[in-house]
C-alpha cells in the first residue's frame, strides 16, 4: 500500500526532473533503444521530400509516356502517308499500261468502240484509306483530304466504266458470234450495215460507242489528277515530316509497273 503511494508520490517529481534536464537538450536513450530522434522540422522536411520526389517522378513518368505516345502516332501518321502516296502511284501506273497496252494505238480510231477489247478493271484493294488521313484535318493544307477523295472518286468511276463498257462488249462479241454462225459476215469479216446494226440492236451498239469515247477521255484526265496528288502528297511529307525521308514519284517502265489488264 505504501509502497504504492510512494511510487505514485514519486512520478511527478521524476518527470519533472527529466524535463528539467531534458530541456534544450536531446535525451540519451537507454542502450538497445532507437538512439534516432527528430525535430518537428526535420519531419516537415523529410515529408515535404518525399511528396515532392513522388510528384516529380509522376510527372516525369506521365510526360515520357505522352512523348512516347506522340511519337507512336506520328509514327502511324507517316506510314498512312506513305501508304497513300504508294495507292496513288500503283494507281497511276495501272492507267500508264491500260493507255500504253490498249488505248493509244487506237486512239483516232473511228472503228474503236468495238476494235477496242474487254478490259479487266483494277483491283479494288487500290484504294485509300481515309480514316487514317482524318489527322490531314489538323495541317496547314487540310483540303488535300478533300483532293485526295476527289481523285479516288476519278478512279473508282473509272474503274466501275471498264466493267460496264466489258459487259457492253462481250454482249456485242455474242450477237455477232451468233450472227456469224448464220453467214452474216463473209470471210469472217465484221461489216456494220443496217440490217447488222438493227439485229446486234442499236442501244447496245449507242451504249458500247458512248462507254468507249468515255473511257479515252476519262484515262488522260485521271492520270492528270494522279500526277497532281502524288506531288501534292510529296510536298505534304516534307513540310509535316521533315526528319523523314519522302516517297518520290517517277514513271515506272512498263515491266516495274503493275499491269493494267
Amino acid at each position: 500500500m505504501f509502497s504504492r503511494m510512494r511510487d505514485i508520490d514519486l512520478a511527478p517529481g521524476l518527470c519533472g526532473l527529466v524535463g528539467k534536464h531534458a530541456r534544450g537538450r536531446r535525451i540519451s536513450s537507454p542502450e538497445g533503444w532507437p538512439q534516432n530522434r527528430y525535430s518537428m522540422s526535420d519531419l516537415i522536411w523529410n515529408f515535404s521530400s518525399l511528396v515532392v520526389g513522388s510528384f516529380i517522378g509522376a510527372f516525369f513518368a506521365f510526360e515520357f509516356e505522352r512523348w512516347q505516345r506522340r511519337r507512336e502516332e506520328r509514327s502511324d501518321h507517316y506510314l498512312a502517308v506513305k501508304y497513300a502516296h504508294f495507292v496513288l502511284l500503283q494507281q497511276w501506273s495501272l492507267l500508264r499500261n491500260l493507255a500504253t497496252q490498249h488505248l493509244d494505238a487506237l486512239v483516232g480510231n473511228e472503228n474503236r468502240w468495238w476494235m477496242l477489247r474487254p478490259i479487266q478493271s483494277p483491283p479494288k484493294s487500290f484504294s485509300i484509306d481515309f480514316n487514317s488521313l482524318a489527322f490531314v484535318l489538323r495541317s496547314k493544307d487540310p483540303d488535300l483530304l478533300n483532293r485526295l477523295a476527289v481523285t479516288q472518286d476519278r478512279f473508282s468511276t473509272l474503274t466501275d466504266l471498264l466493267d460496264q463498257r466489258s459487259r457492253l462488249h462481250s454482249q456485242f462479241q455474242d450477237r455477232t458470234a451468233a450472227l456469224d454462225s448464220e453467214g452474216a459476215f463473209p470471210g469472217g469479216r465484221f461489216v456494220l450495215d443496217q440490217q447488222t446494226a438493227k439485229k446486234i440492236g442499236q442501244a447496245l451498239l449507242a451504249q458500247l460507242r458512248e462507254t468507249t469515247n468515255e473511257l479515252f477521255e476519262s484515262v488522260p484526265a485521271a492520270r492528270e489528277f494522279l500526277t497532281a496528288r502524288l506531288k501534292e502528297l510529296e510536298e505534304f511529307i516534307r513540310e509535316e515530316f521533315p526528319k523523314e525521308r519522302p516517297p518520290s514519284y517517277r514513271e515506272l517502265p512498263l515491266n516495274e509497273a503493275g499491269g493494267g489488264g
